[in-house]
């Protein structure tokens, strides 16, 4: 019996050991923030994650990226035929008139029938119609885009190993420059929005004033606009990711979209977007195309481009050029 016991033990004793030894294997399959940001190419893996999402926040409604613009009132329909349906839904959200130019060219204008809803909140509550307008309502897809920007710079901030000091630095840039690209084009869809750059932000926060957030992503990205590389040295990355053009036109456009709501100071804004853009012209990076080349614009990637979402799509010859 006793030999039977020391015998017991004995296995018992082996079988606690391997288990341990068992459970410190690290998954292979499953990436947490622990054991994800070791190199380059998770780093790399994460930025085109973002780039990608925001390519389907922007085509999942086609107004989306023009959205800022509607309320000008000039987006109406400019010729028979187009008065109605879809294209008077999007001369609906102008929202300053419902006349287009006379077809026939004389000075007379015809008013444009009645869209199919009421105003513009029923207008984006539809589900219906080819534009997709009640997509423009969701920005949790924008609040996932900035959380993932949050967590790299603070995983970056923090120090990676396998990243020197320059890529560090670039990293950084190039999350502040996705994360201010959605803040502005939140601001543009929604005017005063919630404003984080905490990786762990718990707490609910209120909605702030639009050219207070704004003003901090101006600061931010000013913070690393000159840590981005001057152009692309790789052809397939031109214009479609980051670079110090690119930060700064987002500056620009951020800083004209303040003039435009906090007057007393729109004279600064306006010097600064000047400055910005004789930087970017002097930078070599980028040209004016002919008009004889617009078909390599509408492609995309051209030397005109500071950014662009770039879609496969645009490489052909026939149909619609731009999705």
């Amino acid at each position: 019996m006793k030999k039977i016991i020391i015998c017991l033990m004995v296995v018992s004793g082996s079988l606690q050991f391997s288990c341990k030894k068992f459970l410190d294997i690290t998954p292979i399959d499953k990436l947490t923030g622990n054991n994800f940001y070791q190199s380059v190419q998770d780093i790399e893996a994460n930025i085109n994650d973002m780039y990608g999402s925001l390519y389907q926040k922007y085509t999942n409604t086609n107004t989306a990226g023009a959205t800022g613009e509607f309320r000008s009132g000039e987006v109406i329909p400019a010729a028979a035929g187009f008065e109605s349906g879809n294209r008077n839904q999007i001369a609906q959200l102008g929202g300053h008139t419902r006349q287009a130019p006379n077809p026939n060219l004389n000075l007379s204008r015809v008013e444009i029938p009645p869209a199919n809803v009421v105003n513009d909140r029923t207008l984006l509550n539809a589900t219906g119609g080819i534009y997709n307008f009640q997509n423009l309502r969701v920005w949790n897809e924008y609040y996932r885009i900035i959380q993932s920007a949050n967590l790299l710079v603070d995983k970056l901030e923090e120090g990676i190993p396998a990243l020197n000091a320059e890529q560090t630095k670039r990293y950084v840039g190039e999350a502040k420059f996705i994360r201010n690209w959605c803040y502005f084009f939140m601001v543009r869809l929604y005017g005063d929005v919630v404003y984080y750059t905490n990786a762990y932000q718990k707490d609910a926060l209120p909605r702030e004033n639009q050219v207070s957030v704004m003003n901090k992503c101006i600061a931010d990205m000013k913070s690393s606009m000159n840590d981005l590389p001057v152009f692309a040295t790789d052809p397939t990355t031109k214009a479609v990711r980051a670079t110090a053009g690119a930060a700064k036109g987002l500056i620009m456009n951020m800083n004209m979209w303040n003039a435009g709501f906090d007057p007393t100071n729109k004279a600064k804004y306006y010097e600064e977007t000047a400055t910005l853009g004789l930087e970017v012209m002097n930078s070599g990076a980028y040209r004016l195309m002919p008009l004889e080349d617009w078909d390599l614009v509408t492609k995309g990637r051209s030397d005109e481009s500071l950014f662009e979402l770039y879609s496969p799509f645009n490489y052909t010859t026939s149909g619609n050029p731009i999705r």
